[in-house]
């Protein structure tokens, strides 16, 4: 789950105090150890002026006493003095605050690389580090001063001041936290509505409208949102009064072309084919009547009947393809099995229709429309495809009808621009897919080279079957 802007903006205040926080207690405790370092020089160095210049003479004279009793009044006003040591100019310790003693190598910690100045060094021990300072006395003629300063309180005075700050810094990322999040939402609220009206769009809902609230960048994003909408639902309405015209007019077409082809189909029965029946039974008639001592002339007329016999049989095979009767007979099924075994077996095509649960007839307007795709469908297979098998497959549930005509040939890419057209499929498909959609069908292709093809159709069946069928046998081939 993406985080909202409001959370955004959270993070992005909180994170700014955060990192300005720390940056400022890093900042703070740098500056404060560096000054109490400086303090710490500062106080050692006055303690070891204090000896080694106004009371020289106390160490010239070798007045002990009075130097232990400065030494103590020292490590008493000074609590952060570790020790004091005062060595000759021989390196002897003439005064130490140690009770046992200066340890072994204090002197040699920090001895002074100029007589006349002052030297501080940083010592680690074990009782941790140590700022310790070495002052000549009278230029290092008279001995050195050393006074130990512990770095132990310093750094827990400073680890305080730090705990500290970033305790303000907590308390300053919670605060940041809460206002900020109240501000994201105070400015996020708008956009939420946007996004909201933005999806309702999208699920259809072009009458949503985005509210307006202020006058800003986001409520002027509103306002050209709802003109959107605005232009959108026109546009909507006038392409769906579009699409509703061209639905009609292709309905009116269709009805029209089945229409046209009663009439043609009943002409042709009432008319053409009767008169070459007629036609053919004088031929024999007067076949019967030739002498035999004619027989060029018998034989002549009898080949002229076999030609009428012919073009009456051409004239029935094209009113079934008109208007099969079994269609409005017997009903979908048997049509399709019917025109299956006719259009297939004398190419030597293994044809079969299976209708798994089949026991009712659709409304005839429905059953015209997809028996003229199946028969479509199969027109291809016999034309285009080069295949050994084919079936057809009717399923029929609760609310749709899925047809599917499959055969095994040579198939083809319906992706590639033209590659239909090319092997004299396109119109047959178009023409497939615009009957589909007049009765709110799914219609589509899957084929590939060397794969066979298969022709899709779904069909929602918006009310009851009008007449029940006996149940078919599901698997029983074409014929």
């Amino acid at each position: 789950m993406r985080p909202s802007l409001r959370l955004k903006i959270t993070g992005a205040m909180v994170g700014l105090i955060l990192v300005g926080g720390v940056a400022g207690a890093v900042k703070a405790r740098t500056d404060l150890l560096r000054i109490g370092r400086a303090d710490l020089e500062r106080r050692a160095l006055n303690v070891a002026w204090n000896l080694g210049v106004q009371h020289a003479d106390l160490l010239l004279t070798n007045d002990i006493f009075t130097l232990y009793e400065l030494v103590n009044g020292a490590l008493l006003t000074n609590p952060d003095i570790r020790y004091i040591v005062i060595f000759d100019q021989t390196g002897t310790v003439r005064v130490s605050s140690f009770t046992g003693g200066a340890p072994r190598g204090l002197r040699e910690a920090n001895v002074p690389a100029v007589p006349s100045r002052h030297q501080a060094r940083r010592l680690q021990t074990d009782e941790g580090t140590i700022y310790d300072v070495a002052f000549p006395v009278l230029d290092g003629q008279a001995g050195v001063v050393r006074v130990g300063m512990r770095e132990t309180p310093l750094y827990a005075m400073v680890n305080r001041q730090t705990m500290a700050l970033l305790g303000l810094t907590a308390a300053g990322m919670l605060l940041a936290g809460v206002v900020a999040y109240g501000i994201g939402s105070l400015l996020t609220r708008p956009l939420a509505q946007l996004v909201a009206a933005a999806q309702a769009v999208a699920r259809g809902d072009l009458g949503r409208k985005a509210p307006v609230f202020t006058r800003d960048e986001v409520g002027e994003v509103a306002v050209a949102f709802n003109a959107m909408t605005d232009a959108l639902a026109r546009m909507t309405r006038e392409r769906e009064e579009v699409n509703r015209q061209l639905r009609l007019l292709l309905e009116q077409v269709i009805t029209a072309q089945e229409d046209e082809r009663k009439r043609v189909a009943r002409e042709l029965h009432d008319e053409f084919a009767q008169t070459l029946t007629a036609l053919a039974m004088e031929l024999e008639a007067a076949a019967r009547r030739i002498p035999p001592e004619l027989p060029g002339a018998r034989d002549a007329v009898a080949r002229t009947h076999q030609r009428a016999t012919q073009s009456i049989e051409e004239v029935r095979r094209l009113i079934l393809d008109l208007r099969p009767v079994v269609l409005d007979d017997h009903g979908l099924v048997p049509a399709l099995r019917w025109y299956a075994e006719r259009c297939l077996a004398p190419l030597g095509i293994a044809a079969k229709v299976t209708a798994p649960g089949w026991r009712r007839r659709l409304d005839p307007r429905t059953e015209v429309v997809i028996f003229r795709i199946a028969q479509e469908a199969l027109n291809n297979v016999a034309r285009h495809s080069g295949a050994t098998e084919a079936e057809v497959r009717l399923e029929l549930g609760h609310d749709r009808l899925e047809v599917s005509v499959t055969d095994n040939g040579r198939g083809f890419s319906p992706q590639a621009p033209g590659a239909a057209l090319a092997g004299g499929r396109g119109l047959g498909l178009l023409g497939m897919r615009e009957r589909a959609s007049l009765i709110g069908g799914e219609f589509a292709v899957d084929s590939a080279p060397g794969r066979g093809t298969r022709v899709r159709l779904r069909v929602p069946l918006r009310g009851p079957a009008a007449t029940p069928l006996p149940v078919l046998d599901d698997a029983r081939p074409a014929g």
